[in-house]
């Protein structure tokens, strides 16, 4: 479960200024929008989510992932494999489902480009897969998906627990 914080729980400095988080229930609503989103129009893994108010802050509850494993945590001999495995399966059906919903504005005038919901945080930590075959079984954490262009997603999948990448 995520959630804004409370006015306690947030960091204050030596002179009592607040550190507040940039978008903190903003965040929560656009993974909750992206999530119900992909849910209803693609066949791409992700878990069930519920966004609610409780004692006055915002909550987004997700399903627990427990039948895999993240792909950053697959031992570290098996890694490669793993890493391959995903990225074909990335290549073959994600990217195509992830860019059916195009837009050809972005709070611009300019229409010659397309944009394509991007994850933006595509990395092995948010990769839930089965640790026997490598099928990806869940994506998780779309905070940060909003429209780009296509070439914005960055394979970072690719580089796993700071090894170096796979072709």
């Amino acid at each position: 479960i995520k959630r804004d914080l409370s006015e306690r729980e947030l960091i204050r400095r030596l002179n009592n200024d607040v550190l507040r988080p940039f978008w903190a229930k903003e965040r929560l609503q656009i993974e909750f929008a992206t999530i119900k989103s992909i849910i209803s129009e693609t066949t791409i893994p992700v878990p069930e989510c519920q966004l609610y108010i409780k004692d006055g802050h915002l909550h987004l509850e997700t399903k627990r992932i427990t039948n895999g494993v993240l792909l950053e945590d697959i031992e570290e001999a098996s890694r490669p494999a793993a890493v391959t495995a995903v990225n074909e399966q990335i290549n073959s059906t994600i990217p195509l489902q992830l860019r059916s919903p195009r837009r050809n504005y972005i709070g611009s005038v300019d229409t010659n480009d397309c944009f394509v919901l991007c994850h933006n945080d595509f990395g092995s930590q948010n990769i839930f897969v089965r640790p026997e075959t490598f099928e990806i079984i869940g994506i998780i954490e779309w905070e940060f998906a909003g429209f780009s262009p296509p070439y914005f997603e960055l394979p970072l999948w690719r580089v796993c627990s700071g090894g170096p990448a796979v072709d």
